[in-house]
């Protein structure tokens, strides 16, 4: 848990046995039950120069983050997944 439990972190983020994951499905890449859900902001940008003027696709999913090894996972919603398969961030926006 380095970097996870430092000094305030309780206080920045809340009580985490309200964010603990019950009965939820092992870590994927540890097996750790030690799982907490949080809220994010990810902007996801496409891959190589040539898509550097794409607007980046911009989403507010809740995050299940293992306590013990790092591993994050998301769900991208079904709008903005499709628009990411048509390669036109701005519409997921």
């Amino acid at each position: 848990m380095q970097g996870v439990l430092r000094r305030g972190f309780l206080k920045e983020c809340g009580d985490v046995s309200k964010r603990r994951v019950r009965a939820g499905m092992p870590c994927k890449l540890c097996g750790s039950l030690n799982q907490s859900k949080f809220t994010a902001e990810i902007a996801i940008h496409f891959p190589e120069l040539k898509n550097i003027d794409k607007p980046v696709a911009w989403l507010f999913p809740e995050l299940v983050v293992c306590l013990d090894c790092g591993t994050a996972e998301f769900v991208v919603p079904e709008a903005e997944l499709r628009q990411l398969a048509k390669g036109d961030a701005a519409a997921a926006g």
